[in-house]
This record gives C-alpha cells, sequence and structure tokens, in this order.
C-alpha cells in the first residue's frame, strides 16, 4: 500500500487524493467496459492507519468475475455451472446435509475434504463446481476434472514426457475435484494411478471432493475387480481424508 501523511498533506498528498477522487468517478459510472480493455480492474481506496493514510486497492465487481470466469477456465469447471453460487442451488431433504458440509468446507477450508454418493442427476456434480468457485474467489487453485477424463489427460502426456509435471498440478492444488469416481473403463494402470494421486494429496493434507454413484464400500469392490489392494488402499484414505454426504435417488434433471 501507498502511504502518505495524515495531517501535512504535501503537494503529492493532494494530487495522490484527486487521482482517487476521479477513479472513484469513473468506477462509480462504469457498467464493466474496461473490463475489455485491461487484464486487471481495481477500486481505489483510502485506508486510515493509526493517524496515517493509506490508499490501497481491491478487485471492483467486473474484476472479480473475470477473474472468476478465467479461473474457472483454468480449473476446467463445467461452463453451464460457472457464475453460479449457493444461493442459485435447490436444498431438498435428500442433499441438506450435503449443503452444511458444502457450508462447513467453504467457511473453514480444512485439510478434509467431501465425499458424495448417489444416483446419477442428484446435483452431486453441481455442488461440487459451486465448492470449487468458492475456493476460487478466495485466490485457491483448483483443478476440476471427470475421473476417466484426468486418466486420459494423464495418457496424453506420455509422449511429450511431462507426465509428472501434471500429476504435480493434481496433487498440489489446493482443492481437487474428482468427477465420477469408479466411472469408466477401469484398469490396472488407472486404478493405480487414482491411487497415487489419493495417496498423495492425502499424506500432504490436500483436500479433495469426490463424487461418485458408488457408496465407499461398493467403491471399493468396484475398483478391487482389477486390483484388490489399491481399491483397499483408495477407499482407506478417502474414509479418512472426506467427510460422506449421500445424495438419494431422485433424479432432478428428469423434473425439469
Amino acid at each position: 500500500m501507498e502511504r502518505f501523511g495524515f495531517t501535512t498533506l504535501t503537494d503529492y498528498d493532494i494530487a495522490e487524493l484527486e487521482r482517487i477522487a476521479l477513479e472513484l468517478k469513473m468506477c462509480a459510472d462504469c457498467k464493466g467496459e474496461c473490463t475489455k480493455k485491461v487484464s486487471a480492474y481495481y477500486v481505489p481506496r483510502i485506508v486510515n492507519v493509526n493517524g496515517q493514510m493509506y490508499t490501497s486497492r481491491r478487485d471492483c465487481e467486473y474484476g472479480l468475475q473475470r477473474r472468476l470466469k478465467k479461473g474457472c477456465k483454468l480449473a476446467a469447471i463445467p461452463e453451464k455451472y460457472v457464475g453460479k453460487t449457493l444461493g442459485d442451488y435447490e436444498v431438498t431433504s435428500d442433499n441438506r446435509e450435503a449443503v452444511g458440509m458444502a457450508q462447513w468446507l467453504i467457511k473453514e477450508k480444512p485439510d478434509k475434504g467431501l465425499y458424495f454418493w448417489g444416483e446419477c442427476g442428484t446435483g452431486k456434480t453441481y455442488l461440487a463446481a459451486l465448492i470449487a468457485q468458492e475456493y476460487l474467489r478466495a485466490y485457491k487453485t483448483v483443478i476440476f476434472g471427470d475421473v476417466p477424463e484426468l486418466m486420459q489427460e494423464i495418457k496424453r502426456t506420455f509422449d511429450k514426457g511431462d507426465t509428472q509435471d501434471l500429476l504435480d498440478r493434481y496433487c498440489e492444488c489446493d482443492l481437487l475435484i474428482m468427477d465420477d469416481m469408479g466411472a469408466g473403463r477401469l484398469t490396472d494402470w488407472n486404478v493405480g494411478m487414482l491411487y497415487e494421486i489419493v495417496n498423495r494429496r492425502y499424506k500432504e493434507g490436500k483436500a479433495i471432493i469426490a463424487t461418485s454413484n458408488f457408496d465407499l464400500e461398493s467403491l471399493k469392490k468396484q475398483l478391487s475387480k482389477v486390483d484388490t489392494l489399491a481399491g483397499k488402499r483408495i477407499v482407506s484414505r478417502l474414509s479418512g481424508m472426506c467427510e460422506v454426504a449421500y445424495f438419494g435417488e431422485v433424479d432432478r434433471r428428469r423434473k425439469r
């Protein structure tokens, strides 16, 4: 923050105050046109701290929107959820517990994560996407991925030789969302890769939000079909690092 005297204003201080007043007037009249011209946009403000005045900046409304959209694109959050908040989410008797857990996670941002399970169309992915955006608003790093697609993305790095860089991204971001866990064609390789990611995040205290059509016991059986030990280890770690919420069996997509 820039600092200048509160009791004795120099010509520079006066010029700074006049500049800020002009910027504030421009912000008051702005309809977001600035977002088309510059990469960052802020509202100036003056803070009095112990008799000294400081100038600082905060993101304007349009700046926050643009940063969120950019963050969602980098995190691969599905477009249809971008810009939505918990206020847009329909709370029902089936998902009420999960919504409470989401609010807790957003507020506290603990090391623990969440495991959402239930039938297709019950709102698991939607709620996970809302949590992801709250993390982005708090300047946290997020990766959102359908598990079969995450595995395919890893495979595509083999020829380029940057597989480890991609794994590091999955393992080191503040929040990793693994959608549709247990779905797709399971092989020794992708179950082993899934274990590597979950285990590393478990050891490093990094949060995961996983969604699945399977409860944890059924997920263990599903993964164990191709790798018994890895399946048990994955579910054991998820059990230790995630609170579990059931979303019921009502496909809300069909009701719309």
